[in-house]
């Protein structure tokens, strides 16, 4: 392309986190044992209805960063205070989110779905 006349490759811009399940799971009550599932969303517009059916899905365990949070028993709010987000990503089974390069290169470096 004429507008973008010098093309450079360049590396993830991620490093990969600390593994800090057992830690997360004492900070949240949480159990290490079923499925985690990071929303990594700054904003999510869920209802109650939304809410109640993520309640029933026994076999997961939820994670936010806040200041998304909610109060449901399996949906757990981290504090970037205590966990980093790189640790974050790194101790959950999957992450769910909007595709944009930061997330997908934390993904990819963390070795997340």
């Amino acid at each position: 392309m004429r507008a973008f006349p010098h093309i450079e490759d360049i590396p993830l811009v991620a490093s990969p986190g600390n593994y800090k399940r057992e830690e997360i799971a004492d900070i949240t009550c949480s159990d290490p044992k079923k499925k985690w599932i990071l929303l990594s969303f700054t904003t999510l517009d869920w209802d109650d209805r939304a809410l109640a059916n993520v309640e029933q899905i026994e076999d997961c365990e939820f994670f936010t960063v806040h200041p998304l949070t909610w109060q449901r028993p399996n949906i757990h709010a981290l504090d970037r205070e205590q966990v980093d987000f790189s640790s974050a990503i790194a101790s959950v089974d999957a992450v769910i989110s909007k595709p944009g390069f930061g997330i997908l290169s934390d993904c990819i470096v963390n070795r997340k779905p």
